[in-house]
């Protein structure tokens, strides 16, 4: 049986500068009232055992392989390196990208530092066909039709861009936003049903939105238990995309204002 804990909550206006939905457009702030729900399994079986900092030789079999015929997977150096080698794409009802997941349950965040480099020569960022990216995503295990969230950096619509996509029911739209390099961390945070996602750069610093013309989404219609991990993907026959991940964490969250919080 799933235990409930509610959880009094209280936030300094002090904060507001460090938490982006408070200065956003967005007329609510960073908590959608006082309370937040905290699951005690959470507590039981932390989220942090996800956590893979890929410093071993070989991928961690915790993880597991959607579409493993389309893209190659390396851990080199600290990292895990998604390498396209087909046509993959995750759009409407297409789902043939790269993924690695983990099964999670209730309000999670999970961040990670992503390099999306050409394949041709991996000391210069991604190039070739307009899409080509990598990222972490929130997805329903129940498929068709296709249900899910991403956030991702690299190739979208011919330049460099952060991008997020929302899937429902196999229709997607998607929405980039100028960022210059190929290389970002980026998380992907649940709260209940909302979902928010954030870029800053790779050396650190003050959490964007992904997409500030759309700070969250609210999906009501997603399970309590989602696949989470990273992706990578190229809608062309000759992909130029190496995806790379320095650590994948996963983290709890107990309200929206714990999203921003390191």
């Amino acid at each position: 049986m799933l235990f409930l804990i509610l959880v009094q909550l209280s936030v300094s206006p002090e904060l507001a500068p460090f938490l982006p939905l408070w200065n956003s457009a967005v007329t609510e702030p960073c908590l959608s009232g006082n309370y937040s729900v905290l699951e005690l399994q959470q507590l039981i079986e932390p989220l942090s055992m996800n956590t893979d900092d890929f410093e071993g030789v070989s991928l961690d079999p915790a993880w597991n392989i959607s579409n493993p015929g389309n893209y190659l997977r390396e851990i080199s150096s600290g990292a895990l390196i998604l390498t396209p080698t087909t046509y993959t794409q995750w759009f409407n009802g297409e789902a043939s990208g790269a993924q690695l997941w983990k099964q999670v349950r209730g309000n999670v965040k999970i961040t990670a530092r992503i390099r999306a480099r050409s394949a041709a020569n991996p000391n210069d960022p991604v190039s070739g066909a307009p899409f080509q990216l990598g990222g972490l995503m929130m997805r329903d295990p129940l498929n068709p039709p296709h249900n899910y969230l991403f956030v991702a950096v690299g190739m979208s619509n011919g330049s460099l861009q952060t991008e997020t996509k929302n899937t429902v029911n196999s229709n997607s739209v998607w929405d980039p936003s100028p960022w210059g390099t190929g290389d970002a961390e980026l998380r992907l945070c649940r709260v209940g049903t909302r979902f928010l996602m954030y870029a800053r750069p790779i050396t650190g610093g003050t959490w964007q939105f992904a997409n500030p013309d759309m700070p969250f989404l609210d999906r009501i219609d997603l399970p309590d238990t989602l696949i989470v991990g990273p992706i990578a993907y190229g809608p062309t026959n000759s992909p130029n995309l190496e995806a790379h991940f320095e650590e994948i964490s996963f983290q709890p969250v107990w309200n929206e204002c714990g999203c921003t919080e390191d």
